[in-house]
């Protein structure tokens, strides 16, 4: 079997030039969703090199990003399993777009040809393209038109209605991108979607699998040992906004009258100040501001409850599993969260969850404050194993391509 993988992963060596040059939050989430799908991609341990064809997703220069335009370190990294080609386009806004589409088509036929001229091609080969990401999908829907042999797969974590934000005209020029990005989607040959609403939201004919995320060891390790800090803290890591149940976090917080251990939150968002705000009245309430993704890790680890305080109340929680559950069940430390509609249920076995009602939460924390050290750190041990075994990205890989393979025979039948 042969691998492409058109992506916009930050390579190891422009990781830290990406955060330097950016105006604004980087996407870290994504990246790290995309490097598990090439450490699963690679574990599978195919005959063929993988090819990497990589335009990082950065914002846009001049408002999010200080460069004109994005030059890698390193062309080309050549590793064992993968060959990686960084390429450059021109960031400016407006013709961001426009540079992306010809440098990911331009490279991704130029990979395919290379492997057909030097008959390297496979039996089965799969064109892997991350996310609805409008360049990204006119390459594979032109490429499509000549390679008809290849899957062509795009893998989904957030529906573009999900991801556009406007006003007035320019609401209507992002709806219209999104249809177009459906359509392009739907001329491809599949999909792997993050729940199982998301299928719904394609054409009946394409492959689908659904693959809620992927854990590994490689943030935290395998390791069980209990790495809890003296001073105990529940923490919350992520963005601060009301839809994602900042400000019920804090209010339920405050509401709990627990004495003995702080609420540590990381991050940025629409509702900072409400955060600020709340850490400059109350002595046990921390505001961290935004950290590096090392320092949330290791936060994770040390503290002794971490919380998602996300609800069920708004409908895109069917078609998100956000991506702090896995990270935060990989920690090792227990974890507190609301019941979803978009998370599997095989995952409240291994947390603490609630229903959707806001006033519960506050009792949560009580109760879960109230339980035993070694309660609480066989729970969140529990979670890891489970994530780490069943979650990991070889596993996740496997289930995808066993599901588009199930998927492809019964349309055919």
């Amino acid at each position: 079997m042969k691998i492409y993988f058109l992506t916009g992963l930050f390579s190891n060596e422009d990781y830290y030039a990406i955060l330097k040059n950016s105006k604004s939050n980087v996407q870290n989430a994504a990246d790290v969703l995309q490097k598990r799908y090439l450490d699963g991609f690679c574990d599978l341990n195919l005959d063929k090199k993988i090819a990497v064809i990589n335009l990082p997703f950065i914002g846009s220069y001049p408002e999010h990003f200080k460069k004109v335009f994005f030059t890698p370190t390193h062309d080309e990294i050549i590793e064992d399993r993968y060959t990686l080609k960084n390429i450059s386009f021109c960031n400016i806004r407006m013709l961001k777009n426009l540079s992306r589409t010809y440098k990911s088509l331009y490279y991704s036929y130029k990979a395919i040809s290379s492997d057909r001229d030097n008959h390297t091609e496979s039996n089965e080969t799969y064109f892997f393209i991350y996310t609805m990401h409008l360049p990204f999908l006119l390459t594979g829907f032109l490429l499509k038109q000549v390679f008809r042999d290849i899957n062509f797969v795009v893998i989904v974590p957030d529906l573009p209605e999900d991801m556009n934000a406007g006003y007035g005209f320019f609401k209507g020029v992002f709806n219209g991108l999104g249809s177009l990005s459906y359509t392009l989607t739907n001329h491809l040959d599949g999909v792997i979607v993050i729940t199982e609403a998301m299928q719904n939201k394609f054409a009946p004919h394409l492959k689908k699998a659904v693959i809620e995320g992927m854990a590994s060891t490689s943030d935290f390790g395998a390791s069980s040992k209990n790495h809890r800090a003296k001073d105990r803290f529940f923490l919350y890591s992520g963005g601060l906004n009301k839809k994602f149940g900042i400000k019920n976090l804090i209010d339920s917080f405050i509401n709990s009258n627990l004495d003995n251990v702080n609420l540590y939150i990381c991050g940025d968002g629409p509702d900072k100040q409400y955060v600020i705000d709340a850490a400059n009245t109350y002595n046990n309430i921390k505001y961290l501001g935004l950290l590096n993704r090392k320092e949330v890790l290791d936060l994770q680890q040390q503290a002794a409850l971490l919380i998602n305080p996300r609800t069920n109340a708004l409908s895109f929680t069917k078609y998100s599993f956000p991506s702090k559950v896995l990270e935060y069940m990989s920690s090792g430390t227990p974890v507190l969260m609301y019941r979803l509609d978009g998370i599997p249920e095989e995952y409240y076995a291994k947390t603490y969850s609630l229903k959707d009602s806001e006033d519960n939460l506050a009792s949560a924390m009580k109760y879960i404050n109230s339980l035993s050290d070694a309660e609480m750190h066989n729970k969140g041990l529990e979670a890891k194993e489970f994530v780490l075994k069943y979650k990991n990205p070889l596993a996740q890989v496997n289930k995808a391509l066993q599901q588009l393979r199930k998927d492809a025979n019964n349309l055919q039948n």
